[in-house]
């Protein structure tokens, strides 16, 4: 028989509700998340802060930007979540009470916590990880080094605590954390941490500390250990192109040593620039990007989920082969823009492009990686729902990016990371939305040199080939109309506008002049590539929405014909067919 959300046998859910400010949640959230595992239930933390929702936001999304109440409804109809909610009564505070939730406990104190929980579950506290209070008191200090001792907690299945060492039994302190010398930084610190229970862990994380204080929750669950370490700046004389393209972490090391130990070459959290995914690149890692709050609820993806619609797919309506001959024949030029995104803290803006297109009737690519279907599943498939259900079937389509499990730059990458990413990006993605949502088009982060953009990746499009994908859009020579690779099955072509900016994507449009005063050729296309959270983040499209909607409707009124970019694939075979294109580079 069917729940119908009263019932009790549902899979459970132990959720703590507290504050960011709360300096004892670095320890509860360890602890919580092993006896959580110990009693077969799934863990989740929400923190509650002031949120601006901008990029590499310290606090990430607000509450309706993030769609933070659709995923904790989501959360609750699926789950029977039991709370422990510490402080005072929050955002959540009506829902948990309309669900007639169960709540352990409600407290400010650390110690009625854990004996609310003990008492609840049965347990008995026998190990304790403390961190020493006089040190804890000195607030924004110890926030710098707190998020990275969670694994002293959560691998020993200790009780962590701030306090003083004769407040406890001796032998119940298998770990004391004392004021740290002025020599100790967090590089040292984290690391040092992250080392000594590499056996144990499954992954690795990498961010600042409020990154990693707000995916502690996934990262215990996932038994993932964290390191973070700033860039190590070159001199000007030793930059070649840009300063945020070459200087990476000082603890780039210890990630390739920690991921080679885990066997998990996709790490998570974020980067400090955009160096880190170039080095990290090279070293065949690729970094699944999570900013705080984005998304608000990592444990969605810990439900199964299955399109409804998993064989007709988004590309059913598109033109068919003699009317692209046709538009050859009269001159047309046809349009399409692409938005470089495909990690899951993107979400939110790429369910406000969904909503652009749904009335607009502007049709697009977004850049996708498995996350976004795991982490959004409800919202993303609205791509395979027709547009007279409300959906945008027809107007957008998936594009794998970069990989798909994680940002990686292409540019210095052994390419048969790339082809396994690929493959085990399509994978996942398939076990979501089978046929109806697979991407069959490839974008790249950046595949070529940023010094000149001339460079022809041929191995690397064959490899990408050999993941099925139908084309690949090109970071290399942009500019006039070019057809860079053309294999049995899979073409790379170029990108319009010739703008180049210092960080991703580099190669972009950004305002109406850069696709208006672009070269054109008729026949032929434009394609454009967007950086997605600078535009459609709520805050940024209450500034400067109204510029964007200037390309909106030019490209959906205007001269040339709007089409989704697998469109633009097929047309640039055929114009290649008919003579219209030369041949070669």
């Amino acid at each position: 028989m069917k729940h119908t959300g009263n019932e009790k046998n549902r899979k459970k859910m132990l959720m703590l509700i507290s504050k960011l400010e709360k300096t004892e949640v670095s320890v509860i959230i360890p602890t919580l998340s092993w006896v959580a595992e110990k009693q077969g239930m799934v863990f989740e933390a929400y923190l509650e802060s002031e949120r601006d929702g901008t990029l590499f936001a310290k606090t990430g999304s607000t509450v309706i930007g993030g769609n933070h109440f659709q995923q904790f409804n989501y959360l609750s109809a699926y789950y029977e979540i039991i709370y422990c909610i510490y402080g005072e009564e929050g955002l959540l505070e009506s829902s948990i009470r309309t669900f007639d939730a169960d709540v352990i406990v409600r407290t400010d104190s650390i110690r009625e916590l854990y004996d609310g929980v003990r008492k609840y579950f049965g347990i008995e506290e026998e190990k304790v990880v403390l961190f020493d209070k006089a040190y804890a008191s000195k607030g924004t200090t110890s926030r710098e080094f707190f998020p990275y001792f969670y694994p002293e907690i959560l691998f020993r299945e200790a009780w962590g605590y701030l306090g003083e060492r004769q407040e406890f039994e001796e032998r119940k302190v298998v770990a004391f954390i004392d004021e740290l010398s002025d020599e100790e930084t967090v590089e040292k610190i984290s690391a040092k941490t992250a080392h000594r229970y590499e056996d144990m862990a499954k992954g690795v994380a990498f961010g600042d500390p409020d990154a990693i204080l707000s995916m502690m929750a996934t990262l215990c669950r996932d038994r993932y250990v964290s390191l973070f370490g700033q860039v190590k700046g070159k001199g000007s004389r030793e930059v070649e192109v840009s300063a945020y393209t070459e200087e990476y972490t000082t603890v780039m090391d210890d990630i390739e040593d920690l991921v080679k130990k885990t066997g998990n070459r996709v790490i998570v959290g974020r980067q400090t620039g955009d160096g880190d995914i170039f080095e990290w690149g090279k070293r065949g890692i690729c970094i699944k990007i999570m900013d705080p709050n984005r998304p608000p609820f990592p444990s969605v993806m810990t439900i199964p989920y299955v399109w409804a619609n998993r064989e007709r797919g988004w590309d059913e309506e598109e033109p068919s082969d003699e009317q692209l001959i046709k538009y050859a024949k009269q001159g047309k030029i046809l349009s399409s823009l692409v938005w470089h995104s495909g990690e899951m803290a993107h979400n939110e803006a790429m369910i406000n492009l969904m909503e652009l297109s749904s009335f607009t009737g502007i049709k697009m690519g977004i850049g996708v990686h498995a996350a976004r279907y795991q982490t959004c599943p409800q919202l993303w498939e609205l791509f395979s729902v027709s547009r007279s259900q409300g959906g945008v079937k027809g107007l957008i389509e998936p594009i794998l990016h970069c990989g798909g499990l994680g940002i990686m730059a292409e540019i210095g990458c052994p390419v048969q990371f790339i082809k396994e990413n690929c493959r085990q990006a399509l994978y996942e993605i398939g076990k979501i939305s089978g046929k109806a949502g697979m991407p069959k088009g490839y974008m790249a982060f950046l595949d070529t040199d940023l010094k000149t953009l001339t460079h022809i990746n041929t191995e690397l499009y064959r490899a990408v080939e050999e993941a099925e994908m139908e084309y690949f859009i090109s970071s290399a020579l942009p500019g006039r109309n070019r057809i860079l690779y053309e294999g049995k099955s899979m073409i790379t072509f170029n990108q319009t506008p010739r703008n180049v900016c210092i960080g991703s994507p580099y190669v972009r449009m950004s305002v109406m002049e850069d696709i208006v005063e672009c070269e054109r050729i008729a026949p032929g296309w434009i394609i454009g590539v967007l950086d997605s959270p600078v535009v459609s983040f709520s805050p940024y499209i209450w500034k400067r929405g109204n510029r964007f909607m200037e390309v909106v409707d030019w490209m959906v009124h205007g001269e040339t014909i709007n089409v989704l970019p697998h469109t633009i694939s097929r047309y640039a075979r055929i114009l290649k067919k008919m003579g219209y294109l030369k041949s070669g580079v």
